[in-house]
């Protein structure tokens, strides 16, 4: 299809609605994903702090079959990495770098003319 042919296209009206409802979904999907991340990284920070329990299966040779049981165990490194992924995404943390060098106030005052922020 060359590009003359896709955008006539393009132009036809269902065609475009139809890109732009596919891309809503998309971005509305894009949201829920970011939405699923974090309700399971605070569901995890629980788990690991052994607030709320976990059901497993698991396979019993005395039984003879699988049975579900509860467990709960606390993890105090996968807990902080999950809160610190949590304060991350609410800015919570500021990544601090070092500058070296020198600056004499005359030589910020002069930037500061120079910029126009400092009035003749």
């Amino acid at each position: 299809m060359g590009k003359g042919v896709a955008a006539a296209k393009l132009c036809d009206n269902k065609i475009a609605t139809r890109i732009a409802a596919l891309q809503a979904g998309a971005a509305e999907k894009a949201e829920l994903s970011k939405a699923w991340v974090l309700e399971r990284l605070m569901r995890n920070v629980r788990i690991c702090m052994g607030e709320e329990t976990i059901k497993l299966k698991v396979y019993s040779k005395t039984a003879g079959k699988v049975i579900e049981v509860e467990a709960s165990d606390r993890d105090s490194t996968a807990a902080n990495r999950a809160l610190e992924l949590l304060g991350k995404e609410l800015k919570m943390f500021v990544d601090r770098q070092e500058v070296t060098g020198q600056l004499t106030i005359m030589d910020y005052v002069r930037a500061s003319y120079k910029a126009g922020q400092i009035p003749a």
